[in-house]
């Protein structure tokens, strides 16, 4: 293969993966499982910080309870 059309090749092939690359960082999918995450890392760190508190108010239960339905909000959308 002449190195013309070698270069002409990797230059298509490093546009294309750049094109395939993009889109997978933008599909929705991802972004998604990004919120999905956030909203279980906010979970967790309520869930957490009611564990070191031996009485749980009414008020932080209820904290927890919507930070899961947060959660079931994201996986559903």
């Amino acid at each position: 293969m002449d190195p013309v059309t070698e270069a002409a090749l990797i230059g298509m092939v490093s546009i294309g993966s750049g094109i395939i690359l993009g889109y997978v960082a933008n599909d929705l999918r991802y972004k998604k499982g990004k919120k999905i995450l956030a909203e279980m890392r906010k979970t967790i760190d309520t869930v957490d910080d009611a564990i070191y508190d031996d009485k749980i108010t009414e008020e932080e239960f209820r904290g927890t309870w919507e930070r899961l339905r947060g959660v079931y909000a994201a996986i559903m959308t």
